[in-house]
């Protein structure tokens, strides 16, 4: 094995998607030669045929991995440096065909039900080929083992990880010991330097979670049969506070110079691309039928209270969301278009300063600050569409997560004064996404009435308000209203 990882695994990238598949269906055609012997042979025979069925390799490999996570937990030797683990780690991921979240939101709507219930099917299967021979575990064990120290070997665990949970897969959440490496969040990781390994762990904290997976959802709060137990609630959100205070120095440093150098927009861009995932896994693990981690107990008490004691912090997000949604509004409108005379999506630093001063929509501090964020090409021009692109989407993410909590917050707190002064002051923010937060009530698995909220696309708002949708959906109602009262519904 280590000559083969460092021959081919290490060098070469050819065919590593196809690997696993290949091994499988090795297995498979074997499986089909014996077979094929006589029914009768079968049954006489039973016991040599196992004998001569050869294993599978692939469940041997996971099953050697699982053996070197449990064993080094005694040993000295520690398993941080498992190179044949971190390779064949990315092989098993590369496997599964997974569409990156910031990719996949345009072309959803363009495919039919069936179609995306065939791209379901085939990732489910390529997720049950890993995952039938052990391999959720197997990541379970290597992020156990760990100890909560970052590495190589536990970012591509999270890794395979996500690409076996991605989809809401539930029969691999319900993996025996699932909650085994969660504690991996309460460390003293969290550092911006590393933002793809804090976000690979939010993420894979958050598809734990999503479906309402009660079981996962009550581990993150309390940990039962540890000799401690950490509130990863909490410390999610004690997290994100720290993540507003970091943006807010990042504010005040770059406040006073004419310019934020390139170091400066890259750990800028880091924060929100964090502060974004870690909202998603909040949102998530605080929806359904999770009683302990619902918002009208002690959870949304302390989560007031966290909101409160950064105030200040939580309004500088305010601000800079409200700043950078702002920018699409104000890129696509036609007075802004009239300063791209020769609409090549490029216009001097003057005439972008110009032309937000002319549409009333920013303050002269905010016009100052994104001026200072823009980047200029051999021409001393602005491309003010990739300009728009890269902050107001990250703005657009971390600001519907924002607008889903206070939302879910004010339905579940009442009659807390500190709370209403901070859904006030978040009022642009909430009105902007009203049209784009969806709310639903459906009876969960619990069998108790659940409200889901999720985001509304701009292509349905589009597609919604069309004459012909509207009217097909108006004699829908009127159908359904009629069959009601014809046989005694809801009388």
């Amino acid at each position: 094995l280590p000559a083969f990882n460092k021959l081919w695994l290490e060098d070469e990238d050819v065919g590593q998607d196809t690997l696993i598949k290949e091994l499988t269906d090795m297995g498979e055609e074997q499986e089909q030669v014996f077979g094929k012997a006589g029914e009768e042979e079968l049954l006489a025979d039973e016991k040599d045929e196992k004998t001569q069925l050869r294993p599978d390799p692939l469940r041997q490999l996971i099953q050697c991995f699982q053996r070197a996570a449990t064993s080094e937990q005694s040993q000295t030797i520690s398993i941080a440096n498992d190179s044949l683990f971190v390779n064949f780690a990315q092989v098993m991921s590369k496997s599964v065909h997974i569409e990156d979240e910031d990719e996949g939101g345009d072309d959803e709507g363009e495919l039919d039900q069936a179609q995306k219930e065939e791209i379901s099917q085939a990732l489910r299967a390529e997720q049950a080929v890993l995952a039938d021979r052990g391999a959720a575990i197997m990541c379970l064990m290597y992020l156990s083992a760990s100890n909560g120290e970052p590495s190589e070997m536990v970012a591509e665990a999270l890794q395979l990880g996500i690409h076996l949970l991605n989809g809401g897969n539930v029969n691999i959440q319900k993996a025996e010991g699932l909650g085994m490496g969660a504690e991996l969040a309460a460390g003293d990781n969290q550092n911006l330097n590393d933002s793809e390994f804090t976000c690979s762990l939010f993420r894979f904290l958050q598809l734990t979670c999503e479906g309402h997976n009660l079981e996962f959802q009550n581990y993150l709060r309390t940990q039962p049969g540890h000799t401690t137990s950490v509130n990863l609630i909490n410390c999610t959100v004690d997290y994100l506070l720290r993540l507003q205070e970091s943006v807010m120095d990042f504010y005040w440093h770059y406040s006073s110079k004419e310019v934020i150098d390139e170091g400066g927009k890259e750990y800028f861009l880091r924060a929100i691309q964090v502060c974004s995932q870690v909202f998603n896994t909040l949102t998530e693990s605080i929806q359904g039928p999770c009683t302990g981690n619902v918002l009208n107990g002690p959870i949304g008490k302390q989560m007031v209270d966290a909101l409160v004691e950064s105030e200040q912090n939580v309004e500088m997000i305010l601000k800079f969301s409200d700043m950078f949604l702002k920018l699409k509004d104000l890129t696509t409108s036609q007075a802004f278009q009239d300063f791209d005379t020769n609409r090549d999506g490029w216009i001097s630093p003057k005439e972008f300063q110009r032309a937000m001063e002319s549409q009333k929509m920013y303050t002269v501090e905010e016009i100052t600050y994104l001026m200072m964020c823009t980047d200029v090409n051999n021409d001393g021009k602005v491309d003010y569409m990739e300009f728009t692109e890269r902050f107001h989407n990250p703005a657009r993410d971390i600001g519907f997560n924002v607008a889903v909590l206070l939302t879910n917050l004010k339905e579940h707190i009442t009659n807390d004064p500190r709370l209403e002064k901070i859904v006030e002051k978040a009022g642009s923010l909430l009105e902007y996404f009203d049209p784009y937060l969806g709310r639903i009530e459906i009876m969960g698995s619990s069998k108790r009435v659940e409200k889901i909220y999720f985001e509304i696309q701009e292509s349905w708002l589009e597609q919604w308000s069309k004459q012909q949708i509207r009217y097909f959906i108006y004699l829908s109602l009127l159908k359904i209203t009629k069959t009601g009262r014809t046989t005694g519904v809801g009388n």
